[in-house]
């Protein structure tokens, strides 16, 4: 894809060329790609930042005490910690089948040494 573009944006007369009911790129000229609110890199960094800023001030807030075995928040009693609610992708998938898997199929060990 980045190739195709190249060449869609800096050879669109070669390609109207050659192909001229096939590709009509005549707007490709007018496009920007880094100048003005409607460049290509202003929007994209629009929706980047639109994406990046909650989910940044969520991890820090949030998301960074789910995951743990022992969680800084505290349940109504005031001192025992709360549970890990979520799990990351790489330790449930690690978990209960894929990592005790090929530790049998690889390695021949039981499923018991997997889970330490």
């Amino acid at each position: 894809p980045p190739m195709l573009m190249y060449t869609f944006k800096w050879h669109s007369s070669d390609i109207n060329e050659a192909w001229p009911s096939i590709f009509h790129l005549n707007y490709v000229d007018e496009i920007t790609f880094f100048s003005g609110a409607e460049s290509v890199m202003m929007v994209s960094s629009i929706i980047y930042a639109a994406w990046f800023v909650p989910y940044t001030a969520w991890m820090l807030l949030i998301g960074i005490d789910l995951p743990r075995k022992f969680r800084h928040a505290k349940q109504r009693d005031g001192v025992t910690p709360k549970v890990a609610v979520y799990d990351t992708v790489f330790h449930s998938s690690m978990r209960m089948g894929a990592y005790e898997s090929f530790g049998k199929f690889l390695w021949n060990r039981p499923v018991e040494v997997s889970k330490k």
